[in-house]
């Protein structure tokens, strides 16, 4: 036995009303005031939005907690944290371009500071990647004579 709940309006006269529960095999209950047949309307249709909606959190990466999807997720994750760490407040700073843009210069410019520090300037880091580079080379080359002279004789 399954039941509707439904705005429903009369199909003779002009009558509305508002969350009317029938039957669904049964269908909408006659009109009260001159017992035409009456419909599902959506006159009057009162509705609320729970949530945020699809699409409208952006997901934040609690490292350890997993990744918050849903405002549910978030909220779930914040109250952890200050279950873990009473007394402290969480804050979220959005990331922006010129946010991200500042730590990228900030890490290459601590990168620079380090390899100066070593004495390594840009051109003889390339110098030692090329280095490196003609080595693995020619231990590729090297493999692959080792491996078709091992075909060869067997």
């Amino acid at each position: 036995m399954s039941f509707m709940i439904n705005n429903v309006e009369c199909t003779g006269c002009d009558f509305f009303e508002v969350e009317v529960m029938y039957r669904r095999a049964d269908g909408p209950p006659v009109c009260p005031e001159c017992g035409s047949d009456r419909k599902m309307s959506f006159r009057g249709l009162r509705f609320a939005v729970h949530g945020q909606g699809p699409g409208s959190f952006v997901p934040i990466d609690f490292g350890v907690l997993g990744k918050a999807e849903t405002r549910e997720d978030y909220d779930r994750c914040i109250k952890t944290i200050e279950d873990r760490f009473p007394g402290h407040r969480v804050e979220i700073e959005s990331n922006t371009t010129e946010k991200h843009r500042l730590r990228t210069d900030e890490r290459l410019h601590k990168q620079w500071e380090r390899r100066k520090a070593r004495g390594n300037d840009a051109k003889m880091v390339k110098e030692l990647t090329a280095e490196r580079r003609t080595i693995r080379n020619e231990k590729k080359a090297a493999a692959k004579v080792g491996k078709t002279t091992d075909v060869k004789s067997a």
